[in-house]
């Protein structure tokens, strides 16, 4: 069995501007900078062939190049102890089609497709008691962060190994987005 999911990786200068939000928060695990990616879709765990179905249903996803525009900071759950801060990225009509597609190709795997409702984000930090008030003041003082749109010309299917110190990103295939 492998835990698997679809991401966009970001280009180096998304990850400058994204690296350079992470610091301010108390008992905050940040993100590595070669880990951080935007989720297309959460597969979950998949027995072998499942996966290599998987990938060639992915393979045939034929879209151009992905509009990627990160905007504001933010955290999950809306609720409660906040556990995750988040860099926003704006659900442009590329990236949607994207989704629609990769979704599609998901399901053609015979793969049960996730239900919650998608929203772009680039995760920032994991939160361990973090005070609530520490995350509404970085919220606050990068409210205003906008990063200019870039290009995104591939979509990873990505392998997540669950380790004691978080989870490591393993890239399985790169599916270049050519239109």
């Amino acid at each position: 069995m492998e835990r698997l999911f679809v991401a966009l990786p970001l280009p180096d200068e998304a990850v400058e501007r994204l690296v350079d939000l992470q610091w301010g928060l108390p008992r905050a695990r940040w993100s590595d900078p070669d880990q951080l990616h935007v989720t297309v879709a959460f597969v979950g765990e998949v027995r072998a062939s499942e996966g290599a179905a998987l990938r060639r249903t992915l393979a045939d996803v034929d879209l151009p190049p992905v509009s990627l525009v990160l905007r504001g900071v933010g955290h999950f759950p809306g609720k409660g102890a906040p556990r995750v801060v988040w860099a926003g990225v704006e659900p442009t009509p590329s990236l949607l089609a994207l989704k629609r597609r990769v979704d599609q190709a998901v399901g053609a795997a015979n793969l049960r497709q996730e239900r919650r409702r998608f929203r772009p984000h680039v995760t920032l930090a994991r939160l361990s008691d973090t005070p609530s008030a520490r995350v509404a003041e970085f919220e606050a003082t990068r409210s205003l962060f906008r990063a200019p749109p870039m290009s995104v010309e591939s979509v990873d299917l990505m392998r997540s190994v669950l380790l004691p110190e978080g989870a490591d990103y393993q890239r399985v295939q790169r599916v270049q987005l050519r239109g």
